[in-house]
C-alpha cells in the first residue's frame, strides 16, 4: 500500500507547481479533502507507459497537490464517484484562488483512478489552463490556512449546488469570469474581465454601469475612490469597444504602469469580493441572482454595510511596490 491510498478507494487529484511554506504538510485538511507536498505515484510500468512517463512526472514534480479520495463500490469504472471526487478538488482549487494570489510555474495537472490490488490504476489525466500572475508580482506561499479557508469555500460552494438554479446564476457567472481571467495573460484583457466580475455584483442596468461602478463599489473600498475607479471602468470600456490603441498605439512608460496598477488592484478587489460572498452561504443565498442584487442594492447604506462588513484596502496590493522592478519590455515594449 502506499501512504496516500487505500485498497478499493478512488481518487482525484490536481498537482500544483506552487511555493508553500513550512506549515503544510501531508495529510487531511477537511473532510474529504487532503493536501501533499510530493507523491510518488508507484505505478506498474504499463500504465506509465499508458499515461506517458511526462505525465506521471509532472504530478509527480507537483509541489502541492490537492486529493480527495473515497471507498469506492466500483473502483475499476469510471463514473459518478470519479465525477464527485473531481468536482470537490476542483472546488478547493477555486476556493484556493480566491484566498490567495496563488501563482504557478505550469499548467496544473489533474488525474483521478483508483488503488486496487496493490496497485496504482489512473484512468484519466489531463490538464488545467495556467493561471497568470499580475506584471506587479504578489506572489505569496500557500499556507495551511489558506488550505483551511479554501476547504470552507468547498463547503459553501456544495451547499449551494445542493440546489442550483436561477437564483444563483450571476453569482456563478461572476465566478466564471474570475476563473477565465485569471488565465489570461494581456494586462487590458485582464481589467476588462475583473471589472465585469465586479459589475456583475453591482446590479448596473444600460446605461449607468460607470456611475453605479465609481458609487457601489464605496461599499467594497470605501468613499475615496471614485475618480481611480471611473478611470479603471473607462480601461475596461477601451478593451469592450476595440479602443484599445487609445492606451497601447505608443509605448509610453508612465501610462503602461499606470495600467499595471489597475490591473493589479481591480483583479485583487475581485478576488476579495468572491472570497467574502462565498465564505458565507447566507451572504451567497442573498446575492446570487440579478433580482436578489437589486434588493440588496436598494437597502439603506448603514444597512448594507451592517450586511458586509468593513471595506477592503484597495492600496494594499501597491503597498512596497517600486516602478523600477518592472522592466519595459515586462510594459509590452518592443525590441528589435
Amino acid at each position: 500500500m502506499i501512504p496516500w491510498i487505500a485498497e478499493g478507494e478512488k481518487f482525484s487529484l490536481i498537482g500544483l507547481q506552487t511555493a508553500t511554506d513550512s506549515s503544510v504538510s501531508d495529510g487531511p485538511i477537511a473532510e474529504g479533502l487532503e493536501a501533499y507536498t510530493s507523491l510518488k505515484l508507484d505505478m506498474p510500468g504499463h500504465w506509465r507507459e499508458w499515461l506517458g512517463t511526462m505525465r506521471v512526472e509532472d504530478i509527480e514534480a507537483s509541489t502541492l497537490i490537492l486529493v480527495s479520495r473515497q471507498k469506492s463500490r466500483s473502483p475499476k469504472v469510471l463514473d459518478g464517484e470519479n465525477q464527485f471526487l473531481g468536482h470537490k478538488v476542483g472546488r478547493w482549487l477555486t476556493g484556493l484562488q480566491l484566498v490567495c494570489p496563488l501563482s504557478v510555474y505550469e499548467e496544473p495537472i489533474n488525474a483521478s483512478g483508483c488503488f486496487l490490488n496493490g496497485e496504482l490504476d489512473v484512468r484519466q489525466v489531463g490538464t488545467l489552463h495556467r493561471f497568470h500572475d499580475n506584471l506587479i508580482d504578489l506572489r505569496r506561499e500557500v499556507s495551511v490556512d489558506h488550505l483551511v479557508d479554501a476547504a470552507g469555500i468547498v463547503t459553501v460552494l456544495e451547499r449551494l449546488m445542493e440546489n442550483p438554479g436561477p437564483h444563483l446564476w450571476r453569482l456563478m457567472r461572476c465566478l466564471e469570469i474570475y476563473q477565465k481571467a485569471r488565465t489570461l495573460a494581456d494586462p487590458m484583457d485582464r481589467v476588462h474581465q475583473f471589472v465585469r466580475c465586479i459589475e456583475g455584483m453591482l446590479a448596473t442596468t444600460t446605461g449607468n454601469s460607470r456611475s453605479r461602478f465609481k458609487s457601489r463599489t464605496e461599499l467594497f473600498i470605501g468613499p475615496n475612490h471614485h475618480e481611480l475607479m471611473g478611470a479603471i471602468f473607462d480601461k475596461r470600456s477601451e478593451v469592450e469597444h476595440l479602443h484599445e490603441d487609445e492606451s497601447l498605439v505608443e509605448f509610453d512608460r508612465t501610462k503602461r504602469l499606470e495600467i499595471a496598477k489597475m490591473e493589479v488592484m481591480v483583479s485583487e478587489l475581485a478576488r476579495y469580493v468572491l472570497h467574502r460572498i462565498l465564505s458565507d452561504s447566507d451572504l451567497a443565498l442573498r446575492l446570487g441572482s440579478k433580482k436578489l442584487l437589486e434588493d440588496f442594492w436598494g437597502l439603506e447604506a448603514p444597512e448594507r454595510r451592517a450586511i458586509w462588513g468593513e471595506p477592503y484596502d484597495l492600496m494594499s496590493p501597491l503597498k512596497g511596490f517600486r516602478e523600477d522592478w518592472i522592466s519595459d519590455r515586462d510594459l509590452g515594449a518592443d525590441y528589435p
